[in-house]
């Protein structure tokens, strides 16, 4: 699977998350400038215990933040242009009140993998006496950290971060989230989101041994869902070879992924995606991780409207 589309499903997991505890906004455009900003996160006036239930992650939805994951470690490059889209966000709230309080200005926070010492020491990044081990900061005046995943320790505190790590240490992290208390809100959400995952990195591909490790950590949390989900009765009786109710389920699935991407959809797009095919209910289902706003998706539907009637 490529960099990007995991890039997306990482975004998708931060966001679930933190848009209980704030506003979340994915692709953040800063006003003025060609830049976007992968997360941007402006927290609401929430209980230290609601924020503390997710520990590190929690940590760093207790101030406005500027929230750039990577799936690769990134380069000096990358790490300059974290820091320059931070600036243009802080001088963008400045700008908009003006007698904001430092404290109250964003945070950068970037989430590498791996990390090399030697990039980390260019950086002038140095272990986090706030935030503990994996965490490092760069210098005060730039209220910025970055977090190396694969050094985080292995604690409660850490795991909705360690599950955008890769390898043996994302695997863990998800085995860790399926093992928590059936009920519990935190491994809910989770379950939702790895479900999501694996369908979606099944329909782009599973490309090499670490995406099909990948895949199958998740298989847990999927087929746990779909025996939610029949319990339920949402979703009924799949018999294999009815092409129906394979659209129909696909469609189910693909609205509510939308929904959860972009709030209530309307009537009319629904409607035109009721009757898609199951292979264009597919492709759909890759497309939207890369659409910013509903305008993506109305842009999307009319072009494939336009492929049915020719």
């Amino acid at each position: 699977m490529s960099r990007i589309r995991y890039d997306q499903l990482f975004k998708q997991h931060l966001e679930e998350f933190l848009e209980t505890l704030g506003r979340v906004e994915r692709s953040y455009e800063i006003p003025g400038e060609p830049l976007s900003v992968d997360i941007w996160f402006q927290p609401d006036e929430v209980s230290s215990e609601h924020a503390g239930a997710l520990g590190l992650l929690g940590e760093m939805a207790k101030t406005a933040s500027v929230i750039e994951p990577y799936y690769q470690p990134p380069d000096d490059d990358e790490l300059l242009s974290c820091v320059y889209k931070q600036i243009h966000v802080r001088r963008q709230m400045k700008r908009e009140q003006r007698d904001i309080a430092e404290e109250d200005l964003p945070q950068l926070w970037i989430l590498a993998p791996t990390l090399s010492k030697d990039r980390l020491k260019s950086a002038g990044a140095k272990e986090s006496q706030e935030y503990g081990e994996g965490v490092y900061d760069l210098a005060s005046l730039f209220r910025s950290h970055i977090i190396v995943i694969h050094q985080l320790p292995e604690t409660s505190e850490t795991v909705w971060l360690r599950v955008i790590g890769k390898g043996q240490v994302q695997q863990r992290a998800i085995a860790e989230i399926m093992q928590m208390p059936v009920g519990d809100e935190r491994r809910e959400t989770a379950l939702r989101v790895l479900s999501n995952w694996k369908v979606i990195s099944e329909q782009v591909g599973v490309e090499g041994e670490e995406d099909e490790a990948f895949v199958m950590a998740l298989s847990q949390a999927f087929l746990e869902l779909e025996q939610k989900i029949e319990q339920r009765g949402i979703e009924r009786g799949r018999q294999e070879g009815r092409e129906e109710g394979r659209e129909a389920e696909a469609c189910s699935f693909v609205l509510r992924l939308l929904t959860r991407r972009f709030g209530s959809i309307a009537e009319v797009e629904r409607s035109q995606i009721t009757v898609l095919t199951i292979d264009q209910l597919e492709s759909l289902g890759e497309a939207l991780l890369d659409f910013n706003t509903v305008d993506d998706l109305r842009e999307w539907l009319s072009r494939h409207s336009q492929q049915n009637e020719s």
